[in-house]
């Protein structure tokens, strides 16, 4: 089964750093800094947690609350607004 805009339900790794959190909310895992073993233990311990705790649809559900076209329609209204038109 194919779920559009979901990443398939795979677990995602987002830096602390950036804007990211707030779209990965619990569904991700974070690393810190970009020192590579902190990346890479971000990772082990990420996929270890996510077959763990069986977070696959935990990942779609979150990923369904997003959609391309409101996204976009939102930018749109927004650019609107900033021009005066």
């Amino acid at each position: 089964m194919s779920y559009p805009n979901t990443g398939f339900g795979k677990p995602g790794f987002l830096s602390t750093h950036t804007s990211l959190p707030e779209i990965g909310s619990d569904a991700a895992f974070y690393f810190e800094n970009f020192e590579p073993k902190t990346m890479q233990n971000a990772f082990v311990k990420g996929i270890e947690a996510f077959k763990i705790n069986d977070m696959q649809q935990k990942v779609i559900t979150h990923a369904l609350q997003f959609d391309w076209q409101e996204t976009a329609q939102q930018y749109l209204k927004l650019y609107d607004e900033c021009l005066g038109l």
